[in-house]
């Protein structure tokens, strides 16, 4: 949900449930993950100013994963499950498909309502 929405304000005009992707990966990790992951690159570009978190941190970590799990991923990788040096919490790294944008994410409920899935669609298969 947007900052400052909350769960009942689904479905009324301007709500819009989305997520931002930046250097065309996108993650999967809980609230307190998704934090220390923030601090920790909050860090990391301020003691490396000027350096890409892709290139220069990400990169070889991909490949090394690519190296560890080629059937799973492209050539160069497009996966990683990565911990967190400072923290051991873990969180897995991909490809979002068509790049850096904003992407939706459907969650399917069953008959009593609770999540049985997630469905993130990075690609919409129209365009191909």
């Amino acid at each position: 949900m947007p900052k400052g929405s909350k769960i009942e304000d689904l479905g009324k005009p301007k709500v819009f449930t989305f997520f931002g992707v930046d250097a065309g990966l996108a993650c999967f990790a809980d609230a307190k993950t998704s934090e220390d992951y923030r601090l920790f690159l909050e860090k990391w570009q301020k003691e490396t100013p000027g350096k890409s978190k892709y290139t220069d941190y990400f990169e070889a970590l991909f490949q090394k994963s690519y190296e560890v799990y080629p059937e799973v991923q492209n050539e160069g990788g497009n996966f990683l499950l990565w911990q967190l040096p400072e923290t051991g919490q873990r969180l897995v790294m991909f490809s979002s498909g068509m790049g850096d944008g904003i992407f939706s994410g459907y969650w399917g409920l069953d008959e009593e309502g609770k999540i049985v899935n997630l469905i993130m669609p990075f690609m919409n298969p129209e365009y191909f």
